[in-house]
């Protein structure tokens, strides 16, 4: 699972969240294993169809390793402003930053195909702005750390944690994410 948020840093300037640098490291290391593995079997396997099918599927796990690697997203939310700077890298060569204002910060549940689990999307939302507004924040693998992290930028933005049917969140007893 990639693109999971975290609170990297709270001050009094602004809330910033981004992806895990553990992730990071472990799509290095996955993409390092997968090069090593299919060089041996390139110099060992003497089968050239069996060799073929596992350079493929090797080959496609270090490039998934440099994606998760050489990826992130960034995003610094203002205090009270309702608005944040996103900054998202793919492949650190494609980078885009953006200004999104917003009103909601919405959970919603969503199967990964990929590891075939649920995960819990954290999705920036204006009602007032046009319908294609919402921006994917990233992801959180449980319930309750995606709404406790939810609960904590709506706070400090003064905005609204809803869940997926749009109802808001209460939970006196959750307090901000550390």
């Amino acid at each position: 699972m990639y693109n999971v948020m975290t609170v990297k840093q709270q001050t009094s300037d602004g809330l910033v969240c981004g992806t895990r640098a553990a992730e990071r490291i472990a799509g290095a290391a996955l993409s390092g294993l997968a090069l090593v593995l299919a060089w041996g079997i390139s110099t060992r396997t003497p089968s050239l169809l069996g060799m073929t099918a596992w350079l493929v599927v090797l080959i496609a796990l270090a490039v998934f390793g440099l994606y998760v690697a050489l990826s992130s997203r960034h995003f610094v939310l203002r205090p009270g402003s309702q608005t944040c700077t996103a900054r998202i890298n793919v492949f650190a060569v494609i980078r885009r930053r953006q200004e999104i204002t917003f009103s909601r910060v919405k959970v919603h549940r969503r199967l990964n195909w990929q590891s075939l689990r649920w995960l819990y999307v954290l999705v920036l939302t204006d009602p007032q702005g046009p319908p294609d507004g919402a921006r994917i924040m990233g992801y959180a693998g449980t319930r309750r750390r995606a709404e406790r992290l939810a609960r904590t930028i709506a706070t400090y933005t003064e905005t609204t944690a809803v869940d997926s049917d749009g109802q808001e969140m209460k939970d006196p007893c959750a307090g901000p994410l550390k």
